[in-house]
Order: C-alpha cells, then structure tokens, then sequence
C-alpha cells in the first residue's frame, strides 16, 4: 500500500544541513516511529513535510527531496517545498501553496491511504485536497490541539489551525490520540485509537539522576 505522511517535521540531516539546532526532537521521533512500523508491515511511505528551520536567511530556498534511510533497505522519500525560510513568512506562505503543493505530488507519488500528523493548518489542507482528488481515506495522527501553542505567530497560527479542526474531523476515516483527553474529543462513530507519546531514551537516563522530591514544609512531630 502506498502510504502518504504529512507532517511539520524535518529529519536530523535536514536541519543539520541548515544550521538549525534549536528544533524540539519530540515530534521528529514519534513521526520517525509510526513510518518505521508502516515500512516494516512492507508498506510504501512518502513524507511531506513542512518544517521550516529555525536560523532565518532572506534568500528563496528551492525544494529539497530526501532520502530518508530508516534501515537497510527501507528508504522513504522526503519532500520538503520551495520556500522562504524566515519565520512566520515560510510556514504561512507554505500553508497558502499546500493544496497546489498536494496536487503536484500527485504527478509523482498517488497514494492509497493518507497520514495526518496533526490538523494544523498545512498538513489539513493538503491532505484533504489529497483526499478529495484521489478518494484515499485521511489517518489523523493527533499529539496537540489547535490551540495548544497560542505563541506562535502573535496567535495567527493556532487561530488558522482551529479554522480546520472541525473540518479535519468531518474528512478523517479515523484518529489516534497521544492521550485519553484528546481521544475522548474525536467522533464517537469513527474509529479511534490510543497511541501515547513517546518518552527520549536520553530524558529517562537524566531522571535516573535526579535527587527524590523534598517534602516542604518539613511534618511537625510532637512528643508528649
């Protein structure tokens, strides 16, 4: 089956090809998991991705296409579209291109199920112009919700991304959810999973270190 996965993320080599080190790996990692499981089930997956790095260059970035090297033997095709990698300008003029963007990958690459990473407002609107010209059943991947980041942008982003949520929950065959609150949101008549976050090797090995939680104020003990 051919598998299209939308997502706001850039791979390691991506970044490092930019310069950018402040990126949080979070995303990148569940992202890198759920197309490693599609792959192993002998599924073909190609990524979209509409990440834009963080250090801004005033220059017109040409498209990027990627291979991603999962395992031996598993490659995964990365695109990551023309764009002007100065923030919010790129991620917003992205989002105003994402269903021509959509279209245009259909040349190459016509899948038969759609993943959604998120609802934000890039991802939504290329994979419903996905959904509609190829009848392929849209997979909503949900870790945030619209409004879980109100900073960005002076607020322009989420309120974009809040504009598509219902309209994502109208399109989408079926969810998964980083928690039982988000789950708990979504179509009761749609099928829907659980599928928690994932939790860094390297932050498990830090709260090993940690010293126990101090109790304060100290309990007062009384003798008679």
């Amino acid at each position: 089956m051919k598998i299209l996965y939308i997502a706001g993320v850039g791979t390691l080599a991506y970044r490092a090809r930019h310069h950018d080190t402040a990126f949080e790996p979070g995303g990148l990692r569940k992202a890198q998991l759920s197309i490693d499981a599609l792959t192993r089930a002998g599924h073909d997956v190609m990524m979209l991705s509409s990440a834009v790095t963080s250090p801004s260059r005033i220059e017109w970035r040409k498209e990027e296409r990627e291979r991603w090297a999962l395992a031996p033997g598993r490659i995964v095709e990365v695109r990551y579209p023309a764009t002007f990698p100065v923030r919010p300008v790129g991620g917003l003029f992205n989002s105003a291109r994402a269903p021509w963007l959509a279209r245009r990958l259909l040349e190459d690459f016509v899948p038969d199920s759609i993943v959604s990473y998120n609802s934000s407002v890039f991802e939504s609107l290329a994979s419903m112009t996905v959904g509609r010209r190829t009848g392929a059943p849209i997979i909503l991947q949900l870790e945030d919700l619209p409004l879980s980041r109100r900073r960005e942008y002076g607020n322009l982003k989420p309120w974009l991304d809040q504009r598509c949520w219902p309209h994502m929950l109208r399109a989408a065959s079926a969810f998964t959810a980083v928690n039982q609150s988000i789950l708990s949101m979504l179509p009761a008549a749609k099928p829907k999973r659980l599928l928690p976050g994932i939790i860094d090797d390297g932050l498990m090995r830090a709260s090993e270190l940690r010293s126990p939680p101090v109790s304060w104020p100290p309990p007062c003990r009384f003798r008679r």
